[in-house]
Parts: C-alpha cells; structure tokens; sequence
C-alpha cells in the first residue's frame, strides 16, 4: 500500500504538541444521509420544508427509500496544534465528513462544535471564477476566506511567491492546469491565518517540489498552534504528519486512536481483504476462462488452500503455515516429475520461487490419470496480496516448456498488531535476530 514517495520527513515535533491542550473540534455522533434519485431528493426535501412550516418536525432520522448513510455516527476531537488523519477507501464518507465540519453540509444527526477560524481546500479550484485572473480570484477567494483588501494586499505578494504561477497571474484561471489550481488555492488558504485547516487529498495534484513545501509550511503552522484535518491516500503522509487517525469504512468508524501505525494497520488490512472480495467475485464470473498454459498435457483441476489446522483460508499473517493441496490430471507417464510453485505480488513483482528440485526432493514417478501434491510454506511476505503460480514439468526436460503451468490461486497476507508483528515494508519480513554487548 504504501507505494507513494513519503513527501515530509518522520514526524519530529509530534511530542512538542501534547502540552496544547485546547480541544478545538468536537465532532459529536454526526450522520448525513443523501438520496440516490434526483426525484427522490426534490420530493423528500419539499417535505422536510412542509413539515417544518406545519411544526411537524424534522424526520431525517428515518432514512426512506432510495436514501443511504454517507456517514454513520461518527465521533472525534481535535485539539490545538494537532492533526487528525482520516483515511478510507474512496465512497467512505471522508469528504463528506469535512464538507461537515467546513459547514458545507449540515448534519441529519449529531453535532459539530468549532471554536476558531476555519480553511478549507476540499476541492480544486473551489471559490475560483474561471473567468477571472488569478490575481482578481486571490481577492475574492481571500474575501470568502474572511480576509479583509488591507490583509490581501499586505500578503498578496507572499501568495504569489508561494503559488509560483509565474506569468499565468494575470490570466483567467479556466486556463490553469489542475495543479496551479492547487497551488493557488493552497496558497491563498495558508496564508488566510486559519486556526484549523482542512485538506482533502488535493495536494497530490502538485509535484512532488510543491508538495514538500506545502507540507513544510503546514509543520511551520503547527507549531504556532494552527489544527489540521488531513484525507490523504498517501500513508507516508498520515504517518509522518498526524497525531491520531480516524478510519472510515461505509461512513462507520473502523478505528480511532493516537496510535497511528495501528490505525494504518486496520486500514491496510481492511482495503486487503476488498482486495481480495473482488478478486473472488472476478475468478467466480470467469471461473471457467482460466487457461491452463505449457504444453497441455497435464492440466490442474483444483487448488485449496489451508491454515495449520487444516482448515480453508486464503488469509494469513507473517509467521503463518501456508499448506497447498493441488490437484490434476495427466495425459501420459513421466519419470521424473518437478513440481514448481511462485509466488507473485498482484502488481506483477515476482516475489518468490521454489521447486522440488532446489529443496532437493525427489517426487515419484507420474502416472497416467488423476493425481494430487501438496506443499507447506512458512510465509513470510509482508502484507500484501499475492498469486501463486504451479508448474508440472519433466526434470530431465528443464528449460522446455512445461506440461502445465498456472497462476490461479490468490492469498492476501493481514499483519494485525501485536507485540511481534509490525507493519513492515518490501516483499518480505525478515525477522532479524539481534544482539548487543
């Protein structure tokens, strides 16, 4: 998962943080539910404005047909100069979550509770007139930020400098790409002296130079005490940046803690298996479309997968027994059989192989018809999701092609945490020995 470039150094001034200790969001049980059809919104919103006339009352606790929770009871607070990552698959209710607390959105259930000056950069270019310049949009998007013409103009030309957008100042900014929509937008929020800001994801836009100094000025606010609300795909940067981390699944709270590498885990952990959901519905659409490759005479009729217990599993963890039982159907007799298994990450990488031959086993002779192997392997692959690949050849051939070879068989590998198992990086955990004098 955590393939992305880190874009900020290992957080370095998180412990500096813990003696403010002003909480300035409390977000309280909040839900916001939206409707699927057009009809349906026009119809449930003309009566919500009818029964509030009336003095009926509100009825947005019921959810009613064709409605859907975007997010679901949500609770967490935030306190001065701190930062709260908030990580989810995408459609988990995080920039619903933000449009929230923005005010953006009002909550169907719940409350929201904000003491100081809010920024936002939820979307690109949001606040902009494309037909305006740039230098005409800093003056109104500043207004909207709260920021008086005497404030733009003492920090217009640190905006610019910041935005780096170069001649394109005054051109109209419908002609901006999406990353100088980002940076001046970031810019002009950075320097409104927000008292918390919110950042939806939006900084991966610019490159990766605009990223550092985006994520160093936010250090520099930090430490003066400014809030951060964080989504970010990149974990390098809840990692590096956050104090706490809320993650979010279907609009409900996975996991809410200060122990951020314990939320990354549950994160981690829970876009695996969806990972790995997918890829069973996939092999169940097409599960007569896999093609046995080599040269055809034997063919593998089935592969299951078992914990040390025995029982089925295509889920493990670092440290875990993984035993295969394979079986097939051969054409004709071999004499001497070899038996190959590799493993694969997902994003092609070959992660792993072995055969009879290198773990100097003979196997028996190959007949004719039905006939099964099976193989134990300690796993040691960090977490991730990964093939595997199971060949059937003559030894005495090696370098040909083989009778069979197939990749069909997929496992994923969860580190949850625990005392000696960490989140880890790379293919494999190494499980190094150590000793001091």
């Amino acid at each position: 998962m955590k393939a992305q470039a880190p874009p900020i150094a290992a957080k370095d001034f998180a412990s500096d943080q813990k003696s403010i200790s002003t909480e300035i969001i409390r977000v309280d049980g909040v839900a916001k539910k939206f409707s699927r059809n057009l009809k349906h919104v026009m119809l449930y919103g003309t009566t919500e404005v009818v029964r509030n006339m009336v003095g009926l009352g509100s009825r947005a606790n019921i959810l009613r047909d064709g409605e859907f929770l975007a997010v679901d009871d949500v609770s967490f607070n935030l306190r001065q100069g701190e930062a709260l990552g908030i990580i989810g698959a995408n459609g988990s209710g995080k920039s619903t979550l933000l449009k929230m607390i923005n005010g953006i959105y009002m909550p169907d259930r719940g409350r929201i509770e904000i003491k100081g000056r809010v920024g936002a950069l939820i979307e690109v270019g949001a606040g902009f007139h494309p037909m305006l310049t740039g230098r005409e949009n800093i003056y109104i998007n500043g207004a909207i930020l709260g920021m008086s013409k005497k404030e733009i103009d003492g920090k217009f030309k640190d905006i610019v400098d910041f935005a780096d957008i170069g001649d394109f100042l005054d051109s109209p900014v419908k002609n901006y790409s999406s990353g100088m929509f980002v940076r001046l937008g970031f810019a002009i929020a950075i320097h409104s002296e927000p008292e918390i800001l919110l950042v939806d994801e939006i900084l991966t836009v610019g490159d990766i130079g605009f990223q550092r100094k985006s994520f160093n000025k936010m250090k520099r606010m930090r430490k003066n005490g400014v809030s951060f609300i964080l989504v970010s795909h990149n974990m390098y940067s809840i990692e590096g940046f956050c104090d706490s981390v809320l993650v979010l699944n279907k609009g409900k709270t996975m996991a809410y803690t200060d122990e951020v590498t314990e939320a990354l885990s549950v994160y981690e952990n829970l876009m695996l298996k969806k990972s790995l959901a997918s890829t069973e519905n996939r092999q169940d659409r097409t599960k007569n479309t896999f093609e046995n490759r080599g040269t055809g005479e034997i063919t593998i009729l089935s592969v299951k997968l078992r914990d040390k217990d025995g029982r089925a599993s295509r889920e493990f963890s670092v440290g875990d027994e993984i035993h295969g039982e394979v079986t097939f159907d051969s054409s004709l007799d071999v004499e001497n059989p070899m038996y190959s298994l590799t493993f694969v990450r997902t994003d092609g990488l070959v992660c792993g192989l072995d055969r009879t031959y290198f773990s100097k086993v003979i196997p028996p002779r190959l007949s004719k018809g039905r006939g099964k192997f099976c193989f134990s392997v300690l796993n040691q692959f960090n977490s991730g999701e990964y093939f595997i690949g199971l060949a059937v050849s003559d030894r005495e051939l090696a370098g040909q092609l083989p009778y069979c070879w197939r990749q069909m068989e997929t496992f994923i590998v969860v580190n949850p945490p625990a005392p000696n198992v960490d989140e880890g990086c790379g293919v494999f955990f190494p499980q190094t020995q150590w000793s001091f004098k």
